[in-house]
């Protein structure tokens, strides 16, 4: 697959970076109801916003819509064309489609080069079934997630804790943090009904933490020595604070991302160890705050959401402000809109969460390698091969649109052709051909390349998961997603030609208009046919042709205008008789109606299996006691995934 790169101003030696981000886009999709029945159709609409400044995308002209069930299988796949970054689009529920939550994901190509977790995905529920949400009993496990990322010793720290049972599900309990064989530094540490809850403690490297609930006891993270990156909000401000341990004289390089992009990048050590950021000329956001060694290697990772005062910040509703922030989280906050009305609460959720919608040394990179470029144009890619297997080094492809006639050009380099295309539709069919750079088609092969879509990792299911609901097809802990299975769909490739619809007098004559005829020449049968007019050549009107010629066919439904050696003239017919290219004129005026068995208009597509000068169709011509004539030519009829009627 071919890659493509943009270059980013990150230097880790500078003291302060460029406003720096990889390029991404988000999704806000909305429904036209919160539940549905079989047989319902979800209208939708969606605006595609630049994922750093939220404002309009430029990058993608579509959008993919899918509907997700249970099992996290893809029931539906769409693809919508953006007008001004907005989309709308329908999805019709089978009438048996079973009851209970499904899914309906928005994503662009862009986004694919990250991870699905930054995927929009808006819940389904179908027939109007609630999910009961069934809590564990018995805790089983117990996840710690220290304030940036580990306990040092001697320094306060903010701790979230999860807990939950054998199943995964969440336990709402009461517990304690000891340390020692008995000693208790918290009692009644109480989790909420997603088994989250919170303290803070200054840890001390001698002893040895842990929670107990009940009978039960779960060992804390150990103490260490690495230090720890904490910020905060402070009406327009961020304040930043590095805990170190006492024998720390190493420097590390601090970075400050709003939304993704580098705001702030500088040295710290333990003279410089803290600092306030002025941050007025910032929008409410996500900012994630990072501590690097030497190596570049994370070491420490915080993140609080800012609440911007100024008055752009509320451009956005509730939930819309949900959609965005989840969508650059490692995993989603369950019941966000709640979660930001208590700034204690939603403070505690994200020390469970990390930064999501990419790895951290994917930005620190001179430049990334984007494998899916934007789509800004639909476009056909693949690869030819000769008869021996190998590339056609150089070369021209054709394609064309079996339904609208439109005919398009790209060159072969090395085997490799893109063809931009215009909008088509879903079940559109397009014939391809391709030739030598010296014009000739043989028996080449063409592979159209096959469409890779993301796996489906659904984070959005824990929150309504009940005792039967199937866990998500990719293994995911508390930080990290392990196996993300992507799904390659084969091209759509069709053996046969689009048969030519006889309609007499129109595009066909039979031979039964050719049994008494009343004309010397068949130019008075062809005059009766349309799509084509018979035009007599002035001569030096064309220098190519030659002075014998006296006639010439020409298309009038729209030149296919070429921009390559392989034909001269895109807009003229050939005449075919019984499948070989003859000369016009001499058919013209010497074929005898009576010798005629039928005369057919070709579309662009279906003469081009018989001779590759047909790029604006044919007449075919079969007189009497000749065989059905059979296309010496190979060619290629691909139907790629259109975009879908609203």
């Amino acid at each position: 697959m071919k890659t493509f790169c943009f270059l980013l101003l990150v230097c880790i030696t500078n003291i302060l970076a460029s406003f720096t981000f990889l390029r991404s886009e988000k999704i806000l999709l909305h429904t036209d109801h919160s539940d549905y029945r079989q047989g319902d159709t979800i209208s939708f609409s969606g605006t595609l916003l630049e994922a750093t400044t939220l404002e309009p995308s430029t990058y993608s002209k579509y959008v993919y819509i899918e509907l997700i069930n249970r099992e996290d299988s893809v029931l539906c796949r769409q693809k919508y064309k953006c007008d001004s970054a907005c989309f709308k689009g329908e999805l019709f529920l089978e009438t048996d489609l079973s009851s209970g939550n499904y899914y309906l994901r928005a994503y662009t190509r862009l986004m694919q080069n990250f991870s699905p977790t930054a995927f929009t995905l808006i819940t389904i529920p179908v027939d109007n079934l609630s999910t009961t949400r069934y809590s564990g009993n018995i805790p089983s496990h117990v996840y710690f997630y220290p304030e940036g990322g580990h306990l040092l010793s001697g320094s306060l720290q903010n701790v979230a804790f999860e807990v939950k049972d054998e199943n995964g599900l969440p336990v709402q309990t009461t517990a304690s943090l000891c340390k020692g064989s008995s000693d208790t530094v918290y009692s009644n540490l109480v989790t909420d009904s997603y088994g989250i809850g919170s303290f803070s403690f200054i840890p001390d490297s001698s002893s040895l933490y842990y929670i107990r609930i009940g009978s039960h006891r779960f060992p804390c993270p150990s103490v260490t020595s690495v230090p720890v990156l904490q910020l905060n909000q402070n009406r327009e401000r961020i304040c930043y604070n590095i805990l170190f341990s006492g024998d720390d004289t190493d420097t590390y390089s601090f970075m400050l991302f709003h939304r993704g992009a580098v705001c702030l990048q500088q040295k710290i050590d333990t003279a410089h160890r803290s600092g306030v950021i002025p941050f007025t000329d910032y929008t409410s956001g996500l900012i994630a705050g990072i501590l690097l060694d030497k190596k570049n290697r994370v070491v420490s990772e915080t993140l609080i959401y800012y609440d911007s005062r100024r008055s752009s910040a509320n451009q956005f509703t509730t939930e819309e402000k949900v959609a965005l922030l989840n969508s650059d989280l490692s995993r989603p906050i369950p019941d966000l809109a709640l979660c930001m009305d208590s700034t204690n609460k939603l403070r505690t959720y994200l020390l469970t969460r990390k930064w999501g919608r990419f790895v951290w040394q994917d930005i620190l990179q001179d430049s990334y390698d984007y494998l899916y470029k934007p789509e800004d144009v639909l476009a056909l890619s693949g690869y030819v091969e000769t008869e021996s297997g190998r590339p056609l080094k150089k070369g021209h492809l054709i394609a064309i649109n079996n339904d609208k006639g439109f005919t398009y050009d790209a060159d072969i380099l090395n085997g490799r052709f893109v063809i931009g295309v215009d909008d088509f539709k879903e079940g559109e069919s397009f014939f391809l051909q391709a030739y030598n750079e010296k014009g000739k088609s043989y028996d080449y092969k063409i592979i159209m390349d096959n469409d890779t879509f993301p796996g489906v990792v659904n984070l959005y299911k824990e929150f309504s998961m009940g005792i039967k609901e199937p866990a998500s097809s990719a293994y995911i802990d508390s930080f990290s997603i392990y196996h993300l299975p992507s799904i390659t769909v084969t091209a759509r490739i069709k053996e046969d030609i689009p048969s030519t619809k006889e309609f007499y007098g129109v595009n066909y004559l039979g031979e039964k208009e050719f049994e008494n005829p009343l004309y010397p020449n068949i130019i008075p049968y062809l005059e009766r046919m349309i799509g084509f007019e018979i035009c007599e050549i002035q001569q030096g009107e064309d220098e190519k042709m030659s002075v014998n010629e006296k006639y010439e066919i020409r298309t009038t439904r729209g030149a296919a205008l070429i921009g390559n050696s392989i034909t001269r003239n895109g807009n003229t017919l050939v005449v075919l008789l019984d499948g070989y290219v003859v000369d016009t004129t001499w058919a013209l005026e010497s074929l005898h109606p009576a010798d005629i068995r039928s005369i057919e208009r070709l579309t662009p597509a279906q003469a081009l299996r018989y001779t590759s000068l047909g790029f604006a169709g044919a007449i075919l011509i079969r007189t009497k006691g000749n065989d059905k004539v059979e296309p010496k030519s190979k060619g290629l009829i691909y139907a790629p995934g259109g975009l879908s009627d609203i």
